[in-house]
């Protein structure tokens, strides 16, 4: 998917388990190597199998995704983006999990949309 971001185009990479009514969103930290798959592999099956649709999101930076040069915060980047890739695959709310970069951001999505979550 492409999100929009301080007017450049990104190519936001992203993988999609499962085929739940209610969706669960994974952020991954800001760790070398960090991304949705190698933070939270273990955690899909157990999610899919309990009946979610899983969301493992590469933020800007990081994974499969382009990079951005951000003067701001991270976590509202992130946020942004992540509105952008719900918005686009008509997500109407969402469940957040986030460790370390991706709490913030979880934190600042929720703080933004909090009828989306």
């Amino acid at each position: 998917l492409n999100g929009e971001e301080a007017g450049k185009t990104l190519r936001i990479h992203f993988n999609d388990c499962g085929q739940g009514d209610e969706t669960v969103v994974l952020l991954h930290g800001s760790g070398p190597g960090a991304t949705g798959w190698a933070n939270f592999s273990r955690n899909i099956d157990p999610l899919v199998e309990a009946g979610y649709r899983v969301i493992l999101l590469d933020c800007p930076g990081w994974g499969k995704s382009d990079s951005i040069v951000n003067s701001g915060s991270r976590s509202d980047l992130n946020a942004r983006i992540l509105k952008s890739v719900v918005d686009q695959l008509d997500i109407a709310k969402i469940h957040l999990l986030g460790n370390s970069m991706g709490g913030h951001s979880s934190v600042a999505f929720t703080l933004n949309w909090p009828e989306r979550v």
